[in-house]
């Protein structure tokens, strides 16, 4: 055989292959659509409307789902989040230190950093006891004011996803 004839062969064989698949598809459908992987792309279209199929489907990992989340969580999620900067990167955490309360309060890194080693040495540091929330809308801010287990008291204030400055109660002795 030369390769033509191989090239020829070949694609007789892909062809066949696809024929195969194709044939195998349509007559097995009814038992596919068993198949719950399968089921959820499949659209029932006999009663005109295919608008329970996109509300009720379950989604893929790459699809956008949007997801409301209560000020109580939001709050939890920002103390949980300046935590772990005080615990993995000092400095980052510092930098999110509301710059007024930094200046009011003439904190430096080292003072920070004592306050950050006091808190993570506290047990019940990430335990809320009582938050409030305000929102600006005019500006388009939210305060959330947080009470922790330990009495501190903390005011993050989110300016974006994610992007929030915090000052905390400066009073507390270790």
């Amino acid at each position: 055989m030369n390769k033509q004839q191989i090239k020829v062969l070949f694609l007789f064989i892909v062809i066949g292959l696809i024929i195969i698949g194709i044939v195998y598809f349509v007559v097995n459908r009814d038992s596919l659509s068993d198949d719950p992987y399968y089921s959820q792309y499949l659209i029932d279209l006999t009663n005109g409307n295919a608008s329970d199929y996109i509300v009720n489907r379950e989604y893929d990992s790459n699809e956008y789902v949007n997801v409301e989340l209560s000020d109580q969580q939001m709050a939890s999620i920002y103390l949980n989040d300046f935590y772990n900067m005080m615990f993995e990167d000092i400095n980052e955490a510092y930098q999110l230190l509301d710059s007024s309360f930094v200046e009011e309060n003439d904190i430096t890194l080292d003072d920070f950093s004592s306050f950050a080693s006091m808190i993570l040495a506290t047990p019940n540091a990430l335990q809320i006891t009582g938050y409030t929330t305000e929102r600006n809308s005019s500006q388009n801010l939210v305060q959330y004011d947080i009470i922790t287990a330990n009495g501190i008291h903390y005011t993050f204030l989110e300016k974006g996803i994610m992007v929030y400055s915090v000052s905390y109660d400066s009073n507390i002795t270790g």
